[in-house]
């Protein structure tokens, strides 16, 4: 495995690689994730709230917690990957969470999408406990996350993130330390204002080549030795191509959520972002039709059907 780190100086030592790791959230992401670290010889534990995703972990290898405050005591690394801000923080913030049931030395880890002051304030909190809070969002979709192939972008102390490795390695092969508390979370939001911006401009790019007459193979194979290529273009043209819209493991509430995020993100830092803007406006009308589980693509749908402002 090629590994990519941002600060060479953050390492640990082979004694120290024994570990157990407790994960929490078993959803499109999580299930990968999780059976990476089961492939790596780790001790697992596993808690969601689906009780047939922790029985298809257990016949994997993983152990069974009975709730998150079970899974905190018994783990050494806690790692959570949770579908929106509110779930992570009940998970690490609430009564029974992680940061309660956590213990002295301890590193806790948030792989979600959620907001820098979030992640900040459950830094704060874990350290009156002398526990150490990594932000350390993700990036490459379940395709990697089952292939242990993802971005992870952390934010925290320096020696968690050495803690924290060798569960990182399992999961990701370009794994970078971009600074403090909260600065994972705000390069997983500038991720996401690219992957936005460019799955709109796909969809409204390939509407005008099917419109004005471009065979959409042909056009494909054009774009992608062009300037105009893009991942998110490689990755929606076969969605919007073959008109894949429905269900799908990059579900529109997911982007719903994340330009909520990055809109109030950008108001608090003063910050003026009309094309991010615009994109989140644009999903705004699929949000109100209700389409939460389509893909993130079927946006072209109501570009088709002038139903766009």
């Amino acid at each position: 495995m090629n590994l990519n780190r941002a600060d060479p100086a953050i390492e640990y030592k082979e004694g120290e690689l024994k570990l157990t790791i407790g994960f929490i959230g078993l959803g499109n992401m999580g299930k990968g994730m999780a059976a990476n670290i089961i492939k790596a010889d780790i001790e697992l534990y596993v808690f969601t709230r689906t009780e047939s995703k922790i029985r298809a972990m257990e016949e994997m290898g993983a152990k069974a917690a009975e709730s998150v405050s079970d899974l905190t005591t018994k783990a050494d690394l806690v790692l959570a990957c949770l579908p929106n801000e509110e779930t992570s923080k009940r998970v690490f913030l609430g009564e029974e969470g992680v940061v309660a049931a956590s213990k002295k030395g301890q590193v806790i880890v948030d792989h979600s999408t959620v907001s820098p002051n979030l992640s900040r304030c459950i830094y704060d909190m874990a350290a009156k406990k002398e526990v150490s809070f990594l932000d350390a969002p993700i990036s490459g979709g379940p395709g990697g996350a089952a292939a242990g192939t993802l971005a992870i972008m952390v934010g925290g102390d320096k020696d968690a993130v050495g803690k924290a490795m060798k569960g990182f390695e399992a999961m990701g092969d370009t794994i970078l330390h971009m600074g403090p508390s909260g600065s994972g979370t705000i390069t997983k939001l500038v991720n996401q204002v690219l992957v936005g911006i460019h799955t709109l401009a796909a969809c409204e790019a390939l509407l005008l080549g099917s419109k004005g007459g471009a065979d959409p193979d042909k056009l494909m194979t054009i774009l992608k030795n062009a300037w105009g290529s893009s991942t998110m273009l490689d990755r929606n043209a076969p969605y919007i191509i073959d008109r894949n819209f429905g269900p799908s493991a990059a579900p529109m509430r997911n982007l719903f959520k994340d330009m909520g995020i990055i809109e109030q993100v950008s108001s608090e830092l003063g910050l003026s972002m009309p094309t991010a803007q615009t994109v989140k406006d644009t999903y705004d009308v699929a949000k109100d039709k209700g389409m939460f589980d389509d893909d993130i693509t079927a946006i072209y749908k109501l570009l088709e059907d002038n139903q766009i402002p």
